[in-house]
């Protein structure tokens, strides 16, 4: 099970939403890729609940794909350092799929491969804003049946809860919460969601003086990586 906190479910509707809104031609509309951080409560071995306490906006790309650069590696190696600061971790990842349904790719699971050969309960979080229209629920939560299979591997759903959503009454509760923040997004009161990652980066090696040589920024098979499908 997953246990997301309201701040971080805001941070993936106000990213995608920064990309992709109802007032926005479609053609400009944009998938978006971000980091989700936590830990993993095991105190009951049978059902462990990854509580996510962040999500993080990394990059966009174009409608149908998302791509890691050089900058977004440097960018993670250091987000790394930070959260750990907390005794926390990468629990996985988000992407948008805006009009394109909830699932992953076969980029997506081979990206999904390397968060959770490293972290068995590592998750992977779609959210489609039009399902919303369609009076489904816009996200989904994913995991692996079996990575060993690789790329062949099958997935399934995950069950969620959100903080401040109410089960009983979910899509409603989660329908009202999109069109709050979007509409933020539209009258421009929310400030671009990706510049300031690259701000609290920037000042926390300032702050720390802290300077990861190039070994460690670009390890040999990443696993923080999507392309286009």
């Amino acid at each position: 099970m997953v246990f997301m906190e309201n701040d971080a479910f805001r941070n993936i509707v106000t990213h995608t939403a920064q990309y992709a809104h109802f007032d926005m031609k479609v053609k400009n509309w944009k998938e978006v890729y971000g980091f989700l951080v936590g830990s993993i409560d095991e105190e009951n071995k049978e059902h462990p609940i990854v509580h996510i306490t962040e999500a993080i906006p990394i990059t966009h790309g174009t409608h149908f794909g998302v791509e890691f650069k050089k900058e977004h590696y440097v960018l993670g190696a250091y987000l790394n350092l930070i959260i750990a600061e907390k005794d926390e971790f990468f629990v996985g990842w988000y992407h948008s799929h805006p009009g394109l349904g909830l699932f992953l790719s076969q980029t997506d699971v081979i990206n999904q491969l390397g968060y959770q050969i490293v972290n068995d309960k590592a998750i992977a979080l779609v959210f489609d804003n039009t399902k919303i229209i369609l009076k489904e629920p816009p996200l989904d939560i994913f995991q692996l049946d079996n990575p060993a299979f690789g790329a062949s591997s099958a997935y399934h759903s995950i069950d969620y809860y959100i903080g401040g959503i109410k089960k009983d009454d979910e899509f409603n509760s989660i329908k009202e919460f999109y069109y709050q923040v979007e509409a933020d997004v539209i009258a421009n009161k929310t400030t671009p969601i990706e510049q300031e990652v690259k701000k609290r980066v920037t000042q926390w090696r300032k702050a720390t003086k802290i300077e990861l040589p190039e070994s460690q920024l670009f390890k040999k098979g990443s696993r923080k990586k999507r392309r286009a499908k």
